[in-house]
C-alpha cells in the first residue's frame, strides 16, 4: 500500500453556520468490495463526522448516470473510487469515472482513488471524431485515474481504514483553510514591526528600507504566544529587499545537540548563497562574520534566542553589517532587550476575544463563525485558552468534526482540571492520542525537531507505531506541523509539554526514562552505567575537537535503545550482543578512525555521518553489519572524493550525499541499489559525471543534482520507470537533455531553472504527469516544443520567466488543468490568445514583459478561477469588458502600463489592486470595491514620481472631489496628477480599517476626513499642498512623514501621543508645535527644512534617534542632555553641528556605547 502524499487539488469552501449535505462520493462495485472495504469505509468516514453519499452498487451497464448522482459529486469536496476489476469493466463506472474528472477539472473537486487488487497503470484510449472531441471520453477516465496519487491495496487491513480516514478528514480540513493562509490578527503587528524597522511598507507590501542604519528589533513574549510566526511573516515581506538574507530558526533547542559553529556555517551560507565554510570554533565564525559583511546589505533573522553569547555568536555588532541591515531576534529571555544593540523591542501580546474566536472557528469549523448550536460552546471554550494562538489551535483541531457531547466534555476538563486551563487544552489533545501516535509526539517532541519527514518513518515501522495512520493525526490536531522543507515542527510550549511527560516517568532516575534529549542526562546514564531496558533514546553532544569515548560496557544495559546521537564522540571495544535493537544512528562529525569490534547492528535503518571526516576508505564501512540500512546521510563530508562501496547495503532507500565539495566520482554499486528511492547530489561542486548504468536503479523517485557540474545526463535513465522528480537547476555545464527522458511516465516534477539546454526533447508531451515544469532563466531556449499541449491533464505549474520567447505555441490552450502561468520577463509581444482557454488557471504573472503590446483578449473571461493577474511593467493598453466576470480575482497589479487608457468595470472581488498609467485621462470610478483591502492607484508611477518644478495646472472639470469610502481598504497608495481634493468619507455606521496612507499627488490641494485608524501617513511630492485637516484625532498614528510639500504647519501636532517616527524633508514648516508633547518620540529626522526652527526638545525623552541635515534655521538643539535614551544622533550642513551641546551629546552616546556590555 502507498499511502498518499498528495491530493489532485483540494476545494474551496466559504465560511458557513451549517456543514453541506454530502462532502464525499463513495463510488464502488462488487460484493467483495462492498464487504471489505467500501462498508468499513463508509462505517469510518461517517463515525469521523462526514457525511458520505454512496453510488448505487446495481447501476447497470447500461443505464444513463442518475441526475442525483451528478448534483452530488458536484456539490461535495472529494470523490473515493474504489476500482476493482469488476469496477473498471463496468461502462456505467467508468462513466462516473469521467463526471469526477469533469468536476475536478472545472471545479477544483478532489479525487482519492482506491486500487484494489490492481494496477494503477492503464491503458489510454482516446478514440477522436473528426471534431477532435472524444469518442467516448470514459474510456479515457481509468487512464487518467491511474495517473492520480492514491492508495494501491490488495487486502484491506486493520490499519487501511483509519488511516484513509485520517486522511481525507485532513484533506476536508485543508480544502476549507484555503485562502485563510494569513495568520489571525497578524496585521497590525506586522505595521508595528516594519515601523520599528524602519521599512516602507505599503499595501502589505515593504517597498523600500529607509534610512542607512542598522537596526536590530527584538520580538519576545511567553512561549507559544506567536514569535516565530510573526518573525517568519515579516522575513517573507522582506526578503526580496536585501542582497543576502537568512533564517536561523529554533536557535535554543538547535544549540543543545549542534555546535553553535555550524549554525554559523548555515548563516554565511544563507547569506552568500554559497557553500558552507567549516569554522574551528565560535571565535572563528565570528571572525568571519564580521569581516565579510560589513559591506552587505543583510536581513537575518535569528528566532528563539535564549542566551547572549548565542546572539554575539551571530550579531555580535551592529557594525558587523552593511548600511541598512535589519536583524530580527524573538526570545523569551528578557534579559537580551538590556543589550545596547537593540534599537527596539515589540513584545507579542495575547490574542484578543474576536480574533481567538476566529482562529478557533478557522480551525474548528474550517470557517470564520461557529456551526449552528456551537456558538455558546466556541465562546466558552475560547476564553479558557486566554489569547494563546497555539493552545486555541490545537483545542480547535481537536474538536474539528466532534459531535456536541465532546465538545460540553472538553468544556468541563478545560475549566476544573488540576492545571492551568492552557495546559489543560494541549493535555487533553494529547490524551485523546493512539499509543502509537503518542510514542511518535514524543520522539519529535524529544529528538526529531527539525527532521525531514520521510527519514523517522523508517524507524517507526520497524518499531510498529503506523506512522502513516500516527502522523496523519498529529496533522490533523495541529500538534505537529509540517514545514517548508518538509522538516518536522513542533511548537515550543508542546515541545515542552512533551518533554515533561517524559521527565515524569521517573523523575529522580533519568536511567529509567524513555528518552534522554538533554546531554547531562545521557552522560550521567552512560558514565555510571544507569541505564536501563526502558531507554529507547539517547542524545549526547560533544564538543567539536574533544577525544570523548564511551566503551561497549557503557551501553551492554540499554538492550532497548533504537535511537543513539553520538555527535563528535567516539566508540570503543567489543559490541558483540550490544545496540541490537539499535535503528538509529545519527553520529555527526564521526572521526576518521574507527575504534570498535563487532558493532553488529542488525536493525540499523538510519545511519546519519553528516559533516565527518570520513572518505571512502573510512574503516567502518567494513567492520559494521547493516544489513537492513535504508537510509545513509553523508551531507558534507567533504574529505570523499569517491563514494565508499554500497554492495553492503541492498536495501538502501535514500542517499543523502548533498555538499560533498570535493566528490568527483560515484562508485559503480551505486548502480546496483535497485531499492534506492532518492539520491541527494544537490552542491556537489566538483561532481561531473554520472554512472551510464545509473538506469539500473529501475526503483528512484527522486534524483536531485542541482549545483553540480554534471555535463549530460545519462540516456539509461529512461530505465528508471518510477522516477517522479528530477532537479537539475543552476547545472551550469548542462546543455543536453536526452530525449530518453521523455520516456519515463512518472515524473510529475522536472526543475531546470538556469541551465544551458538549447531546447526541449520534441516528444516532452509524452511526460503524462508531469505537474510541475520550471525553465526559468533558460536564456538559450528559444521556443517551446508544440507537444507540450499534449500535458493537458497533468500540468499544474509552468515557469519560463527569463526565457527570450516571443510567442507560446498554439497547442498551449490544451493545458486544461495549469493553475500558475508564469512568463516575467519574457520577450511576448501580444498576449497569447490560448490563455483564455486555460479555465483552472488562478495566477497569470507577466511582469516586466516590456514588450508586451495591445489588448487582452476578451476570452479572459472564461478563467473562473483566476485569483491573481499580474501585468505591471508591460506594454499593455486595454482589459476587456469582461473582466468583470472574473468573480474570483483578488489581485490585479497594473503598475505601472502606462498605455493604458481606461479601465472597464473591474470585478466587485478584487481585495488589491495596483494600477497606474500616464495615458489615462479619464479617472475610474472604482468605489463600488467594496472589498478592497489595498488600493495603489495614479497616472505616475509612484516609485518614480519625481517633484514638478511647476505644478501642471487643472481645468475646470478635474476639480471635483475624490472620495476615499472604502470599507475594508486597509493600505492606500495614491498619485494621482489629476486628483485635486481628496476626502476620506467614512459615514458613521462605517468602522474605518485604513491604517495606511500614502500620497504623491503634485497637483492635491486639498485633504480632509483623515480616519482615526490610521497608524501610518506619509505625503511626498505635493508641492501644491499648502494645509493639513488637523491630525489631533489620529491617535493611533505612528509614523508621520512630509516631504516635498508646500505644508507650513502641523495642527495638532501634540495630539499624536502614539508617534514613534516624525520624518520631514523639503519642507516650508516654520515651527513645530506640540513637538515636546511627543513622549512615544522614538525616530526624528528633519532636512532640508530651510525655515524650521527648532524648539526644546528636553521632553522626548524616548528618542533614540535625532537627523538634523541642511536645516539652516536650526542653530541649537536645547534639552539634548535630558535625552537619555538617544542612540544615534547625526547633524550635519546646519549651525547646529558645531553647537555646544551636540558635541557634548555625541560624546555621551560614544561613551554609552564604549563601555556596554
Amino acid at each position: 500500500m502507498d499511502a498518499p502524499y498528495d491530493s489532485s487539488s483540494s476545494s474551496s469552501a466559504s465560511a458557513s453556520s451549517v456543514q453541506p449535505q454530502h462532502e464525499v462520493v463513495l463510488s464502488f462495485r462488487g460484493e467483495d468490495t462492498l464487504e471489505h472495504l467500501a462498508d468499513p469505509l463508509f462505517t469510518g468516514l461517517t463515525a469521523a463526522g462526514i457525511s458520505v453519499y454512496t453510488v448505487e452498487r446495481n447501476l447497470g451497464p447500461d443505464r444513463q448516470i442518475d441526475p442525483k448522482l451528478i448534483e452530488a459529486i458536484g456539490q461535495s469536496k472529494i470523490s473515493i473510487p474504489i476500482i476493482s476489476s469488476v469496477y473498471a469493466s463496468s461502462k456505467s463506472c467508468l462513466m462516473v469515472l469521467a463526471k469526477m474528472l469533469d468536476f475536478m477539472d472545472t471545479t477544483n473537486h478532489a479525487i482519492i482513488p482506491i486500487f484494489y487488487g490492481l494496477n494503477p497503470s492503464f491503458p489510454d484510449h482516446k478514440k477522436r471524431g473528426s471534431d477532435g472531441m472524444l469518442v467516448h471520453p470514459w474510456k479515457s477516465a481509468l487512464h487518467r485515474i491511474g495517473q492520480l496519487k492514491g492508495y494501491r491495496v490488495d487486502d484491506a487491513s486493520d490499519r487501511l481504514i483509519p488511516e484513509i480516514v485520517l486522511y481525507v478528514t485532513r484533506q476536508l480540513k485543508k480544502a476549507e483553510l484555503v485562502g485563510a493562509s494569513m495568520p489571525v490578527g497578524i496585521d497590525n503587528q506586522v505595521c508595528e514591526i516594519m515601523t520599528m524597522l524602519n521599512i516602507d511598507y505599503r499595501n502589505r507590501q515593504a517597498v523600500d528600507i529607509r534610512g542607512n542604519e542598522v537596526r536590530m528589533v527584538v520580538i519576545h513574549g511567553i512561549e507559544g504566544i506567536g514569535k516565530t510566526t510573526l518573525a517568519k511573516f515579516v522575513y517573507n515581506q522582506l526578503y526580496p529587499l536585501f542582497e543576502g538574507c537568512s533564517y536561523l530558526g529554533n536557535i535554543r533547542e538547535i544549540s543543545r545537540t549542534e555546535p553553535l559553529e555550524q549554525l554559523q556555517s548555515q548563516l554565511v551560507s544563507d547569506l552568500l548563497k554559497q557553500e558552507p565554510m567549516t569554522f574551528d570554533s565560535v571565535q572563528d565564525g565570528i571572525y568571519h562574520i564580521r569581516h565579510i559583511f560589513r559591506n552587505m546589505r543583510v536581513l537575518i533573522v535569528l528566532d528563539d534566542v535564549d542566551e547572549r553569547h548565542h546572539l554575539k555568536a551571530f550579531a555580535g555588532k551592529l557594525s558587523y553589517f552593511g548600511s541598512r541591515s535589519r536583524i530580527i531576534i524573538t526570545t523569551r529571555n528578557p534579559n537580551l532587550l538590556k543589550i545596547t544593540e537593540v534599537i527596539q523591542t515589540y513584545k507579542v501580546e495575547p490574542m484578543d476575544t474576536g480574533q481567538s474566536l476566529r482562529l478557533f472557528c478557522r480551525h474548528a469549523f474550517g470557517g470564520s463563525s461557529p456551526w449552528e448550536g456551537f456558538g455558546e460552546l466556541s465562546k466558552d471554550i475560547v476564553s479558557t485558552a486566554r489569547g494563546l494562538p497555539i493552545a486555541i489551535e490545537v483545542v480547535g483541531s481537536f474538536l474539528y468534526r466532534k459531535d456536541i457531547q465532546i465538545w460540553t466534555e472538553t468544556l468541563k476538563k478545560l475549566k476544573k482540571g488540576p492545571v492551568h486551563p492552557v495546559r489543560q487544552a494541549l493535555i487533553t489533545s494529547l490524551e485523546a492520542l493512539n499509543p502509537g501516535a503518542k510514542e511518535i509526539f514524543l520522539d519529535i517532541a524529544c529528538f526529531l525537531i527539525g527532521k525531514d519527514k520521510r527519514i523517522p518513518f523508517y524507524m517507526w515501522e520497524g518499531c510498529d507505531f503506523h506512522p502513516c495512520s500516527g502522523v496523519e493525526s498529529l496533522l490533523l490536531t495541529s500538534l505537529v506541523k509540517i514545514g517548508e522543507k518538509n522538516e518536522l515542527l513542533v511548537n515550543d510550549l508542546l515541545r515542552d509539554l512533551g518533554r515533561a511527560i517524559v521527565g515524569k516517568e521517573f523523575p529522580r532516575n533519568p536511567g529509567k526514562r524513555s528518552r534522554l534529549w538533554d546531554h547531562e542526562d545521557a552522560l550521567y546514564t552512560l558514565r555510571s552505567k544507569k541505564g536501563t531496558r526502558r531507554v529507547q533514546a539517547l542524545c549526547l553532544k560533544v564538543d567539536n575537537g574533544s577525544d570523548e569515548s564511551f566503551t561497549c560496557d557503557e551501553f551492554e544495559s540499554l538492550s532497548k535503545l533504537r535511537f543513539l546521537k553520538l555527535d563528535n564522540a567516539n566508540i570503543q571495544g567489543d559490541f558483540t550482543n550490544v545496540l541490537c535493537n539499535l535503528r538509529w544512528l545519527d553520529w555527526r562529525g564521526c572521526p576518521a578512525t574507527f575504534e570498535a569490534i563487532n558493532l553488529h547492528l542488525e536493525n540499523l535503518v538510519i545511519l546519519d555521518l553528516s559533516g565527518s571526516k570520513v572518505t571512502q576508505y573510512w574503516e567502518g564501512w567494513n567492520q559494521i553489519e547493516m544489513p537492513q540500512l535504508k537510509v545513509l546521510n553523508l551531507t558534507g563530508c567533504n574529505e570523499m572524493q569517491i563514494t565508499p562501496n554500497f554492495s553492503s547495503y541492498p536495501l538502501l532507500e535514500m542517499l543523502i550525499l548533498e555538499r560533498c565539495l570535493q566528490l568527483v566520482k560515484l562508485d559503480n554499486s551505486i548502480c546496483q541499489l535497485s531499492f534506492l528511492v532518492s539520491l541527494n547530489l544537490k552542491c556537489c561542486n566538483d561532481l561531473n559525471v554520472l554512472p551510464q548504468d545509473m538506469g539500473n536503479m529501475e526503483a528512484l523517485k527522486e534524483l536531485l543534482i542541482d549545483g553540480t557540474s554534471i555535463q549530460e545526463i545519462p540516456e539509461s535513465i529512461a530505465y528508471m520507470d518510477r522516477l517522479e522528480i528530477l532537479s537539475a537547476s543552476n547545472c551550469s555545464s548542462l546543455t543536453y537533455l536526452p530525449e530518453s527522458i521523455c520516456n519515463i511516465e512518472a515524473i510529475s516534477m522536472l526543475l531546470l531553472d538556469n541551465v544551458k539546454i538549447h531546447e526541449l526533447p520534441d516528444s516532452i508531451g509524452s511526460l503524462v504527469k508531469l505537474k510541475r515544469l520550471s525553465l526559468r532563466d533558460c536564456r538559450w531556449i528559444q521556443e517551446l516544443p508544440e507537444s507540450i499541449g499534449k500535458l493537458g491533464c497533468s500540468l499544474v505549474e509552468l515557469d519560463i520567466s527569463g526565457m527570450p520567447i516571443s510567442e507560446l505555441p498554439d497547442s498551449m490552450r490544451n493545458l486544461q488543468r495549469l493553475r500558475v502561468l508564469k512568463m516575467e520577463r519574457c520577450l511576448l509581444r501580444e498576449f497569447p490568445s490560448a490563455i483564455g482557454e486555460l479555465r483552472k488557471l488562478e495566477e497569470i504573472h507577466a511582469s516586466r514583459c516590456t514588450s508586451l503590446e495591445g489588448s487582452i483578449p476578451n476570452d479572459i473571461q472564461n478563467l473562473q478561477f483566476l485569483k491573481i493577474f499580474i501585468l505591471g511593467h508591460s506594454g499593455v493598453s486595454g482589459l476587456p469588458q469582461s473582466i468583470h466576470w472574473l468573480n474570483r480575482l483578488q489581485t490585479l497589479d497594473l503598475l505601472p502600463c502606462n498605455n493604458l487608457k481606461m479601465l472597464p468595470m473591474l470585478p466587485p472581488s478584487l481585495t488589491c489592486l495596483r494600477i497606474s498609467s500616464k495615458k489615462m485621462s479619464i479617472i475610474p470610478d472604482i468605489q463600488y470595491l467594496v472589498e478592497l483591502e489595498e488600493l495603489s492607484f495614479g497616472d505616475e508611477n509612484p516609485k518614480e514620481l519625481m517633484v514638478p518644478r511647476n505644478p501642471t495646472p487643472i481645468s475646470t472639470w478635474q476639480k471635483s472631489l475624490w472620495t476615499v469610502a472604502f470599507p475594508k481598504l486597509r493600505s492606500l497608495e495614491f498619485s494621482h496628477s489629476q486628483i485635486r481634493n481628496l476626502r476620506f468619507g467614512y459615514g458613521s455606521a462605517c468602522v474605518p480599517q485604513l491604517k495606511e496612507v500614502f500620497l504623491r499627488c503634485a497637483n492635491l490641494q486639498g485633504l480632509c476626513g483623515l480616519p482615526s485608524s490610521l497608524s501610518f501617513l506619509s505625503i511626498q511630492a505635493s508641492s501644491s499642498l499648502t494645509s493639513l485637516p488637523t491630525v489631533q484625532n489620529l491617535s493611533h498614528l505612528l509614523e508621520l512623514g512630509l516631504s516635498n510639500t508646500a505644508v507650513k504647519e502641523i495642527e495638532g501636532l501634540g495630539g499624536l501621543k502614539c508617534l514613534e517616527i516624525l520624518l520631514l524633508s523639503d519642507c516650508e514648516i516654520v515651527h513645530l508645535d506640540g513637538l515636546s508633547e511627543l513622549r512615544s518620540l522614538k525616530r526624528l529626522s528633519l532636512k532640508n527644512c530651510k525655515s524650521l526652527k527648532l524648539s526644546n526638545v528636553s521632553g522626548l525623552t524616548m528618542l533614540q534617534v535625532l537627523e538634523i541635515h541642511r536645516c539652516q534655521k536650526i542653530r541649537r538643539v536645547e534639552g539634548l542632555e535630558e535625552l537619555t535614551s538617544l542612540e544615534e544622533l547625526l547633524v550635519s550642513e546646519c549651525k547646529a553641528a558645531k553647537s555646544d551641546e551636540v558635541i557634548r551629546a555625541l560624546r555621551r552616546i560614544g561613551k554609552r556605547l564604549r563601555t556596554s556590555p
